[in-house]
Formats: structure tokens, sequence, C-alpha cells
């Protein structure tokens, strides 16, 4: 890329970053994945400079990329939202109490449930299924979003039914 696309790229970037940024998170309410959707912007507007610098309003042709990554991050987490635990039904719910220590049968089925799991899936199936916490205190005790501590489980789950059958719990 010549030297004054360059220039035209990175001034176009430093002057519509935080517009971009601040329309995305207006959209979202989630800065975090306001900011990657704007850096995939900028990226996906790098791969068609030609395009963008010919356009006749730049920052309008960055606008429509935004807007469309944004109706594909929608699509995206409405399709795995059918397959995630609802953030309706156990977030907010109170912790149960811990339980006190386990018979031995109850020792041996956690000790093949923790073979079965990686240390990711088994930390947060031993919060959520043992201690009773909620995917949002998952979250901030593991430092991790809700959705990830959500698939998480799912992920668990699958492996045990996979390898105990439907009756695993």
């Amino acid at each position: 890329m010549p030297l004054d696309q360059n220039a035209f790229f990175d001034t176009l970037y430093h002057e519509s970053f935080a517009q971009l940024n601040l329309f995305a998170k207006r959209q979202l309410l989630d800065s975090h994945a306001a900011e990657e959707l704007v850096q995939d912007t900028f990226f996906t507007a790098w791969t068609k400079k030609e395009a963008l610098i010919r356009h006749e309003k730049p920052r309008g042709f960055l606008m429509e990329i935004l807007k469309l990554k944004i109706q594909a991050y929608r699509r995206e987490r409405k399709k795995w939202a059918r397959f995630l635990v609802s953030l309706d039904s156990d977030v907010f719910r109170e912790p149960a109490a811990p339980p006190s220590s386990p018979p031995a049968i109850v020792s041996d089925m956690l000790d093949a449930i923790q073979e079965v799991l990686n240390e990711g899936e088994w930390m947060v199936f031993q919060r959520f299924k043992l201690l009773g916490l909620t995917h949002m205190q998952i979250a901030e005790e593991l430092d991790i979003s809700v959705w990830a501590s959500q698939k998480r489980l799912e992920r668990a789950q699958q492996k045990l039914q996979k390898t105990f059958g439907d009756e695993w719990i």
C-alpha cells in the first residue's frame, strides 16, 4: 500500500474509531463486543481499501460495514442462545448450601466425572452443580464471561452424557 494510502487509512481510523465504537456500544450494550466489532470493521475495510478510498463517504462505508457486523453478531448470539442455559433461570438464583463431605460412592463418582472433563469444564461444573453458584458468580470468580461459564457447563454435560449415558446425574 503506498504511503498516501497508509496515511489515509490511519487518519480515517483515528477520526472514526470513537464514533463507531460509541455506536456499537449503544447497539450491543457490551463494550468488549463493540470494540471487537469495530476492530473487525477496520480489518474488513483494510481488505477492501481500494473501494474505501474511492468511496465518496469513507466514514459511511465504515458505518455500513459495522452495521452488517452487528447484525451478524446478533444473529450468531441468537442462534447460540437456544443452546445455552437461560440467563433468567439461574443467574440470579440464590446459591444452594455447600454439601457436607460426600459418601464414598459419591466421591468415586466425582473422581470419574473429573477424569472426563478438562480443568475449565470441571471448575464450572463443580461450582454450578455442587456448590450451587450461578453463572454470574462463576464468571466473576473465574474471571470469564457468563457466556463462557454457560458454554463450559454445556460441554461438560455433553461429555458426561456421552460417557455415562442419559442418566449420568
